[in-house]
């Protein structure tokens, strides 16, 4: 999208804008959080999600894992999966589209007072910025021994075109309020592949490998249009964002009795190098331990989980 020209009245106020728009989103790549709300998942740090084939949640992290399944399970959630499953002895392939719902809010203070002394602070809002999309998604898991499976998951490209109002308040500079009043905001989530390993010794130890790759570069390209008031602004925004991959290791043991414990380390590397990383989305490499414990039959499980970039 090419860029308007901006008024001089209005610089400062795009400016200001655009610095403050996107806020913290705390880890790389955080628009995704790989684990779903679930002790097998949140508990090994995601490591399990490709070979997962002993809960309904398997329904969302690797469709072909629901063969699996040898008695009635339930998750909780909202999700349209349409699943094409085909049995054979060692190979299932699963599918589904998942329906994406995003909304944004945000809330910026511009400190007047830095311009005009004694000046109250005014207030930029975005409200009511929201869009449906659709992910498709495709996975296989194949027994290569009794106990060894591996499951892979490729998840496509999704659109994100944002419609939402712009509010601004308490106004105290000497120059018009600007007429502004609604904004549009679009990028591209990203393609991602997931390969994972399960290995189970002793019928009571398993072992999770799971790796990726996510195209991140795609998102890098942030469209924005502000409109209203006859000075419309139309801009493009270049994070310089680059792909990225990522690590993890879980183990679970089987204690009996329906009860066992799980432990996770993921590693995720930075979409994002120095030179190029805004305070607005200040992501970097992360790493995270995971804990989780289940006791007897009613699956209810005790996280533990801590992040950090590094």
């Amino acid at each position: 999208m090419d860029s308007h020209i901006v008024s001089h009245d209005r610089f400062w106020f795009v400016v200001i804008f655009f610095i403050g728009f996107f806020p913290a989103s705390g880890l790389a790549a955080g628009f995704y959080i790989t684990e779903i709300g679930t002790p097998g998942s949140l508990g090994t740090a995601g490591a399990a999600n490709p070979t997962n084939t002993f809960h309904a949640d398997s329904s969302w992290t690797n469709p072909a894992g629901m063969t699996g399944l040898d008695k009635d399970v339930m998750v909780a959630g909202l999700q349209l999966v349409v699943p094409k499953i085909e049995f054979d002895p060692s190979v299932a392939e699963g599918g589904g589209v998942s329906a994406l719902y995003t909304q944004y809010a945000i809330s910026i203070a511009f400190n007047s007072a830095a311009i005009i002394p004694g000046a109250s602070d005014a207030k930029f809002k975005v409200e009511n910025a929201t869009d449906w999309g659709f992910q498709p998604f495709v996975g296989l898991t194949y027994q290569l021994t009794d106990e060894a499976l591996l499951g892979i998951v490729y998840r496509a490209e999704s659109d994100i075109d944002l419609n939402g109002d712009l509010n601004i308040r308490n106004w105290s500079l000497p120059t018009p309020v600007p007429g502004l009043n609604e904004v549009d905001i679009s990028w591209d989530n990203p393609q991602w592949l997931d390969v994972g390993l399960r290995y189970t010794f002793r019928d009571t130890y398993t072992v999770f490998l799971n790796g990726g790759w996510q195209e991140w570069s795609e998102f890098s390209d942030n469209g924005i249009e502000i409109t209203g008031g006859g000075g419309d602004i139309d801009t493009e925004i270049d994070r310089e964002w680059d792909n990225t991959w990522y690590a993890r290791i879980g183990f679970a043991h089987d204690l009996g009795d329906q009860t066992a414990y799980t432990l996770g380390f993921s590693y995720d590397s930075s979409p994002v190098n120095d030179n190029h990383r805004s305070f607005d989305l200040p992501v970097d490499a992360y790493y995270k331990l995971s804990a989780a414990y289940m006791p007897g039959r009613v699956r209810v499980g005790l996280i533990m989980r801590s992040a950090r970039r590094c």
